[in-house]
């Protein structure tokens, strides 16, 4: 970040947990990436990314907000509807512009599923113009 925007508040080892009980919209079936009614892929991502920018929307000064910029993940567990699911995104890395964290789910079961999630820092301004950039 610039100097004179504020410091970020964001460090290592910080941890965001959050759970969300499958429904038929997070199915793979609704989703159209699958046959099964259990949580999609798409879904799960959607989740770990959305637990990311909880932590770093809550610890970036005000004008500045962050945007997904990659994930890997490996989801290689079945979480039917109706089941609860546990998500966790640890931040590991953080070099004033990017934020990289480790993100895992976790249904009553067992592991559903790990990866690593990118995010990167932005002035809101910023954002706006290169949107209104598009056709």
């Amino acid at each position: 970040m610039p100097k004179g925007a504020g410091e970020p508040a964001l460090k290592p080892g910080m941890v965001v947990e959050t759970s969300i009980t499958v429904t038929e919209t997070l199915t793979a079936q609704h989703m159209g990436s699958g046959r099964r009614r259990v949580l999609a892929t798409p879904a799960l991502v959607a989740l770990m990314e959305a637990a990311a920018q909880e932590m770093v929307e809550a610890n970036v000064p005000e004008g500045w907000e962050s945007v997904g910029i990659g994930i890997e993940l490996v989801h290689d567990a079945m979480t039917p509807v109706g089941m609860k699911v546990a998500i966790r995104a640890e931040l590991v890395q953080f070099d004033g512009k990017e934020a990289v964290f480790d993100v895992s789910a976790q249904d009553e079961q067992g592991p559903v599923g790990h990866g690593r999630h990118r995010r990167r820092l932005a002035r809101t301004r910023a954002l706006e113009r290169m949107i209104r950039r598009k056709p």
